[in-house]
């Protein structure tokens, strides 16, 4: 079994946000807004049996969508954020932290 930690960082605003793993949600929030001082708005905890996943973000209230394939035996962690109307994407083998 693998895990995986999504962190929703910095640039949320009351945004509709779902998450699939190949293919399944695996989260669904209205009004997910980010933490200024932290840069932090939610963390999702998943697992997988399979190593090479699909991860899909949908922001729908920004009509923004994303997918990557991960290598879940080399990365722990995802940090996703909002910057100029665009979803980036940070890969990390450990968690992310917070002040």
């Amino acid at each position: 079994m693998f895990n995986l930690l999504i962190d929703l960082q910095d640039g949320f605003k009351n945004d509709h946000i779902v998450i699939y793993l190949d293919n399944k949600e695996i989260y669904k929030q209205n009004s997910v807004s980010s933490n200024m001082m932290l840069g932090f708005a939610a963390r999702i905890e998943a697992t997988s049996k399979e190593r090479r996943v699909t991860l899909g973000i949908k922001i729908t209230s920004r009509k923004l969508e994303k997918s990557l394939l991960l290598e879940l035996d080399k990365i722990g962690a995802i940090g996703i954020a909002i910057l100029n109307n665009e979803i980036l994407i940070r890969q990390s083998s450990t968690p992310f932290g917070y002040a």
